[in-house]
């Protein structure tokens, strides 16, 4: 009894490991510079990267100035599919480390405790940029959820890991008009403070390409700040999964039914 349930308590742990992934490849109006999305003017140089899990929209801006920019994010928003979605999402998030312990009180009890120690960040409604400096801001995610290539022309082709190997993917790739994933980014700036005369910048970016593999992030030879990975279980472990769930149902019952 204990080997069975040692062996399914291991696969469990086992299938957590088998994910396939989607790399998505964007384009822009925005000139494309090293793998970047930049803008450049005499006030501003902007950049955008979506490197990372489901593409979190990091944002560099240099003030060319010299005097102070302001980037106001309640003003800013990213639009998908015609809804507007602001910068600004209104939530805290605390990060940190928890400690604690647990002691015993006779056979049957015991009490617990924690301590978390961290920071909480909340999102600023504006962004202060001194002449001659720049800030880094990360934001909202673009998707999190598989794009479903049934309906496009799929091709089939190996792509480089970093162990020297290739790993067989498949890819589908679009122009604007046809992308599974388009959106647009508005930020709002003004200078000196003076809110009242803004300008602003918006842009549409699109997914040229998805690429799907069982190939993981680290193994992707080049990260490139145009790409962003969305990662799901696959068919295999929803099966086992499922198995290995019920027979941990039935080996709990035949306990039960033994005592």
């Amino acid at each position: 009894m204990k080997t069975i349930t040692f062996t399914l308590v291991m696969l469990l742990l086992t299938l957590n490991g088998c994910l396939k992934y989607q790399y998505l490849t964007l384009k822009s109006d925005v000139k494309e510079i090293g793998n970047e999305f930049v803008i450049e003017n005499d006030t501003l140089l902007l950049k955008y990267g979506f490197k990372g899990e489901g593409g979190p929209i990091h944002i560099y801006a240099f003030n060319k100035l010299d005097k102070p920019i302001f980037i106001d994010w309640t003003k800013s928003a990213i639009i998908r599919n015609d809804k507007s979605e602001s910068y600004v999402t209104g939530q805290s998030t605390i990060s940190g480390m928890v400690k604690g312990g647990s002691y015993s009180v006779g056979n049957n009890y015991s009490i617990n405790s924690a301590r978390l120690n961290g920071t909480i960040s909340t999102d600023p409604g504006i962004s202060f940029i001194p002449p001659k400096t720049f800030i880094e801001t990360s934001h909202i995610t673009i998707r999190n959820d598989f794009v479903d290539l049934a309906q496009s022309k799929v091709e089939k082709k190996e792509i480089a890991t970093n162990s020297g190997m290739s790993s067989i993917a498949k890819s589908a790739y679009y122009d604007e008009s046809n992308s599974p994933v388009k959106f647009r980014s508005f930020i709002t700036l003004s200078v000196n403070d003076d809110l009242s005369h803004s300008f602003h910048f918006d842009n549409r970016f699109w997914a040229s390409e998805v690429t799907e593999t069982l190939a993981t992030p680290d193994e992707i030879i080049h990260k490139k700040g145009n790409q962003f990975y969305i990662s799901e279980a696959t068919d295999f472990v929803g099966v086992m999964t499922f198995i290995a769930v019920i027979g941990l149902i039935g080996l709990g019952a035949a306990a039960k039914a033994h005592k």
